[in-house]
């Protein structure tokens, strides 16, 4: 598998958590690609915003969601505060994301 996923695949990476803007747009192409990639992917709903263009969030939630993607409303953090570096960590982890360094 070339680009991105071949790299992320060589490296054993199984499981992709997504936060990024325009979940109808960006986010949802790459989510849909992850999948067909083989991977499992975890939509990090709160660290992501939508253009929400005439029912495109619902859309593509709804896709999403048909192909597999988990959709997580909360990740165990709250956005009210301050978030340590040691403490987002450990809320990744308990979600199962990896880290290097």
């Amino acid at each position: 598998m070339p680009g991105l996923g071949g790299y992320l695949h060589g490296r054993g990476f199984k499981r992709l958590f997504l936060a990024a803007l325009a979940t109808d747009y960006c986010v949802f192409y790459s989510a849909l690609d992850a999948r067909r990639g083989g991977f499992e992917v975890v939509l990090l709903q709160q660290a992501c915003r939508a253009i929400d263009f005439d029912g495109s969030l619902a859309a593509s939630l709804a896709a999403m969601q048909g192909s597999g993607v988990e959709l997580l409303q909360r990740a165990g953090f709250s956005t009210s505060g301050p978030l340590t570096r040691s403490a987002s960590r450990a809320s990744a982890y308990r979600a199962g994301a990896t880290f290097t360094g």
